[in-house]
């Protein structure tokens, strides 16, 4: 599906990612771990097409998103942004029908397949009753859940989500990442998400890439890449790794050095 090959990205002097291998699957959640700095942010933005000026290959079942224009690559490729800015006086269906925007056509004319997508949207991250809520108005909860939907009503068969995580609080958390996990099975989306939980990482990743000083360290399932070892050379600092007790995931408890 996505295909990332020997990409590499800089600003002026200053090397952000080199040489990134990879590919991804259908229906498979690849978490990309890293410490701050690492290039997590920077490799969804090439992949995306908001940063164009890579080295490499990024391709979609053989073929180079180079090659899309912007039409195309937004049917391809859907994007739940860090911090996203959303139009505070529109409602949430009308900024879920903004997902929409890639098949309208040329007088700018929303056809009722476009609204029933977009309250199919809505209904999938359990938020169709937020319909005519004002964005303004919505906790930050809901809005990530609204987002969400917008990216769904693109009915784009890759999402990427940067960092989704970075502002909720531990229900949310659990809320929202619970529902990448069942959308990306159920719609077979191909997810890559940017992450800092490590135990967030272990717990819904089906894959995990980890980046460090822009170089893709390790790549494989969680209890291939989240070592004790691995783990305390990339981030700097000692770490247990056991099993979880309820999960079969592996547990990662940073150590005290004081």
């Amino acid at each position: 599906m996505l295909k990332i090959q020997n990409v590499s990205f800089g600003y002026n002097t200053h090397q952000v990612l080199r040489n990134i291998n990879f590919e991804t699957q259908k229906g498979e959640i690849l978490g990309v771990l890293g410490p701050n700095g690492s290039g997590k942010s920077t490799l969804i933005r090439c992949i995306s097409g908001i940063l164009p000026g890579f080295s490499g290959t990024i391709s979609i079942n053989g073929q180079s998103t180079a090659t899309l224009n912007t039409v195309k690559r937004a049917r391809w490729i859907s994007v739940v942004p860090q911090n996203a800015s959303l139009p505070s006086a529109f409602t949430a269906m009308e900024t879920v029908l903004l997902g929409r925007t890639p098949y309208i056509n040329f007088l700018g004319q929303i056809s009722q397949l476009d609204r029933e997508i977009a309250c199919s949207a809505l209904e999938q991250v359990d938020a169709l009753e937020l319909s005519e809520r004002v964005i303004g108005e919505l906790s930050g909860g809901e809005k990530q859940r609204v987002i969400l939907a917008r990216a769904l009503a693109q009915s784009a068969p890759i999402m990427l989500l940067d960092e989704p995580t970075s502002s909720l609080d531990l229900q949310h958390q659990m809320k929202l990442l619970s529902l990448v996990k069942k959308l990306a099975k159920e719609n077979s989306l191909t997810v890559v998400i940017a992450l800092h939980d490590l135990n967030l990482a272990a717990r819904f990743a089906d894959r995990i890439a980890l980046l460090v000083n822009g170089e893709l360290k390790a790549l494989g399932t969680p209890w291939q890449v989240l070592k004790a070892d691995i783990l305390a050379e990339a981030y700097s600092w000692p770490v247990k790794v056991i099993d979880h007790p309820f999960f079969d995931t592996p547990l990662i408890l940073p150590e005290s050095v004081l």
